[in-house]
C-alpha cells in the first residue's frame, strides 16, 4: 500500500467479520497490519476476497463512529505501532 489511498467504504463482508473490529481490503491491495483512517483512527486490517480492490470494509459500528456512509471515500495509509520496548 502506498503512502495513502482514498478508498471507498462499503460493508464488512459478513456479521462474523463486523465482530472483529477490523477493516477490510481486497487480497490484492497487500495491507499493512495497522492503518490510519482520515489522518485520525487506527485499526488493525484483514483481507477477505469479498472486498473489491480500491474499497474498505467498515461495519456499522465503525462506519457511525468514523461518520461516513456507505460509498463515502476516506483516506487510508499505513501506520507503524512505535516498537515497545520492555523496561
Amino acid at each position: 500500500m502506498a503512502l495513502q489511498h482514498h478508498l471507498s467504504v462499503t460493508k464488512c463482508p459478513s456479521d462474523t467479520h463486523a465482530l472483529t473490529n477490523r477493516v477490510y481490503l481486497s487480497p490484492q491491495t497487500a495491507p499493512p497490519e495497522y492503518v490510519r483512517v482520515n489522518e485520525r483512527y487506527l485499526f488493525r486490517t484483514a483481507t477477505d476476497p469479498a472486498i473489491p480492490a480500491g474499497e474498505l470494509g467498515l461495519s456499522n459500528v465503525q462506519r457511525s463512529h468514523l461518520m461516513v456512509g456507505l460509498g463515502e471515500r476516506v483516506a487510508v495509509e499505513p501506520f507503524d505501532p512505535p516498537a515497545v520496548t520492555p523496561n
